[in-house]
């Protein structure tokens, strides 16, 4: 059932006691590396559609994706990978997934004051590596394949320090409790403790595709489906850090379609 929301209560004999916020709650979950930019698109969308109410729930896709495996509420989910969307696909979950027009980039990040690394070979003489947990987040998903890629994936294991998402292997760094992380090169756009010592070599840069998923079909959940897609908010995403795709084109490339049911 969709709640509605107290906005707070009026004292005063001529004014009923309690005013409730008569809005449409959608849920609306999103990677953690989306957590910025999420929060401008529900703030934008409420704004054309003041019917509705944004929910936003952050964290890593792979738990997010879970969630909405184990009938968690959802309208829209934002991965920072296919793979989850194509997982939930199968399971039947989710009725329409389409590519967000947007990228992004592996670094090695650090402190201020840390010297800036010269080549990958460079992270064999730091300390912790703090990284999201390659076994199931997107973010360490893409920097396990970058190492193998390099050929440091086995030299380089036993000191990484997975963590819950990517924004957490970055606070790692700030907090230092590692020496540095690989994150994606947005996650230091709001980041001042932080700086990026290396971006990632293209030779072994991974593809990274964050995607869009329609997971009810409640009334204005196809809506925000279809603004968080939308290139028309490609100023948005470029504030936040992100890199446009080039085959962006504003048309959804769906794998799962399916009728609304």
């Amino acid at each position: 059932m969709r709640r509605t929301v107290l906005l707070g209560c009026l004292l005063g004999s001529l004014m009923p006691a309690c005013v409730a916020d008569q809005r449409q709650e959608l849920v609306l979950l999103a990677a953690a590396s989306l957590t910025d930019a999420g929060r401008s698109l529900a703030d934008a969308f409420e704004e054309e559609h003041p019917q509705y109410r944004i929910l936003l729930s952050v964290g890593p896709s792979s738990i997010l994706a879970r969630q909405i495996e184990h009938g968690a509420p959802a309208d829209v989910f934002l991965s920072a990978n296919m793979a989850w969307l194509q997982h939930l696909d199968r399971e039947r979950k989710v009725i329409l997934s389409s590519n967000l027009p947007v990228t992004n980039a592996l670094v090695v990040a650090g402190r201020i004051a840390d010297p800036a690394l010269k080549e990958l070979a460079d992270l064999g003489g730091t300390g912790r590596i703090a990284v999201a947990d390659p076994a199931h987040v997107p973010a360490g998903m893409y920097a396990r394949a970058a190492l193998e890629c390099a050929g440091l994936w086995h030299e380089l294991e036993g000191r990484l320090l997975p963590t819950l998402d990517v924004r957490a292997a970055l606070a790692a760094v700030t907090s230092g409790a590692a020496e540095v992380a690989i994150v994606y090169a947005s996650d230091l756009k709001l980041a001042p403790a932080a700086r990026i010592l290396m971006a990632w070599p293209k030779a072994c840069a991974p593809e990274i595709r964050y995607g869009a998923a329609l997971a009810s079909a409640a009334a204005g959940a196809r809506s925000l489906f279809t603004f968080v897609a939308d290139t028309a908010h490609n100023d948005l995403w470029r504030e936040f850090g992100f890199t446009l795709r080039p085959d962006s084109g504003g048309v959804f490339r769906a794998y799962g379609q399916r009728p609304l049911p």
